[in-house]
Order: structure tokens, then C-alpha cells, then sequence
């Protein structure tokens, strides 16, 4: 029952990882009456990828584009590559409209990046560590990590979908109006089952401890030095 254990512990951990690094999380819609001509390039040229962004889910073409990314393809794929080409295109390094969004990032970053460390530290404590309470412990700080993360991202949005912040501010050319607005800007459903993943881990470990025997619970104490 122990290596069961340790398996389950060590798969669902993954699952967290994995969802945060491989699945679309981000997703981005902007709105705007020159899309058409977008759905009309995407069309002609037989584009299926780029059309599908113009589509609702009626499959009908709008005046919307929705694209969404995955943390992996921010950094290692086309999304990445266009992020970095945008960045360098339009200077937002030097552009102190988008100043505002670098405190909310930061802290999304942390806590995004803290919530993977807990998911390793599942993995790390499900196998080695003696003492399970560890595991919870990491969860617990996984899970509160998690709803950190939610807060940071909700200021984020806020800046992006409010007006604050525009398709101008961000490439400071005044003709970016006319190519419409932002209006979502959202963390996608796959990452809002990572708290629940960490419950899970919580649960079965207190079943784990609670299916042990007075032999070996008596064991456990002796081997943690916490025997009466």
C-alpha cells in the first residue's frame, strides 16, 4: 500500500506540472470591424488554424479573434517567437505605458513558479520523505500559492480589459485603434482543477494514514521520535 501510495502522489503532482506547463492557460479576444479582412486572407490562403480564431461556436464568422497559449508555447514555440518579435518591434522595454502591468506579472510570475515548486516538493516529499505530513504541507501551500496566483492574474485582466491599457498604449502607434480592442483577457479552465488536484493529494494521504495499522502507526512514531 506504501508504493501505491507514493505512485498516486507522484502522478497527480504531474498532472499539476503538467497543466501548467502543456495546456492552454492563457487566452486572449480581441474584437474588431477589420477582422473580416483577417477571416478573408485566413480563408483564401486555406488557413484552417487562423480561421478557427474567427470562428464562434455556432461556426460562424465575427468580428472576434480568440487565441490561446500554453506556457510551453510562450516560451519554446510560435507564440514565443511572436511575443518576442512584438517586444522587440515595438520597444516595450522603454514603453512606460505597460509599466503598470510589471508589479501584477511579477507576482503572478512568483506565484505561478511557487506553485510548481509545491508540486515538486509532492513529488520529492511523496517518495522520500518519512513523514507524509509533508505532503499536506505542500499542498496546502500549493493551494493557497494557487488562489495567490488567481488574485495577481485578476489585476492583470483588470489592466488589459478595462481600457487602462490599450492596443495604442502597447505599440504606441496611434492607428492601432482601428484594429480593435481587448476584451478578454483570462486564465483558461484547465488550470482551475490544480487546487482540487491538491485536495485530492490531501485526502488520499489522510486515508493512507487512517488505513495503517496500530503496528505500524506505533512505527511511524518510533521512527519520527514521537512515540509516547
Amino acid at each position: 500500500m506504501k508504493y501505491v501510495y507514493k505512485i498516486v502522489c507522484v502522478v497527480i503532482a504531474a498532472v499539476v506540472i503538467g497543466l501548467i506547463a502543456f495546456s492552454p492557460i492563457l487566452g486572449i479576444r480581441l474584437q474588431s470591424d477589420w477582422v473580416a479582412i483577417g477571416q478573408a486572407q485566413a480563408i483564401n490562403k486555406g488557413d484552417l488554424d487562423m480561421a478557427m480564431k474567427y470562428l464562434e461556436n455556432d461556426g460562424q464568422l465575427s468580428e472576434y479573434v480568440s487565441e490561446t497559449t500554453s506556457l510551453y508555447e510562450m516560451f519554446f514555440g510560435d507564440t514565443g517567437q511572436f511575443f518576442t518579435a512584438f517586444s522587440s518591434l515595438f520597444n516595450l522595454a522603454e514603453n512606460k505605458a505597460v509599466q503598470i502591468l510589471v508589479a501584477p506579472a511579477i507576482a503572478f510570475a512568483i506565484s505561478l513558479a511557487f506553485t510548481v515548486l509545491c508540486a515538486i516538493a509532492v513529488i520529492i516529499f511523496g517518495i522520500f520523505a518519512k513523514n507524509n505530513r509533508k505532503v499536506i504541507y505542500s499542498c496546502i501551500a500549493g493551494i493557497a500559492s494557487y488562489f495567490l496566483m488567481i488574485e495577481n492574474f485578476a489585476v492583470i485582466e483588470e489592466i488589459m480589459t478595462s481600457g487602462r491599457l490599450s492596443l495604442v498604449d502597447i505599440t504606441q502607434l496611434w492607428y492601432m485603434s482601428f484594429f480593435g480592442e481587448i476584451v478578454n483577457f483570462e486564465l483558461l479552465e484547465p488550470i482551475t482543477v490544480i487546487p482540487f488536484l491538491f485536495g485530492a493529494v490531501i485526502v488520499w494521504t489522510l486515508l493512507y494514514n487512517y488505513t495503517l495499522t496500530p503496528a505500524q502507526k506505533r512505527e511511524r512514531k518510533l521512527m519520527l521520535k514521537e512515540a509516547d
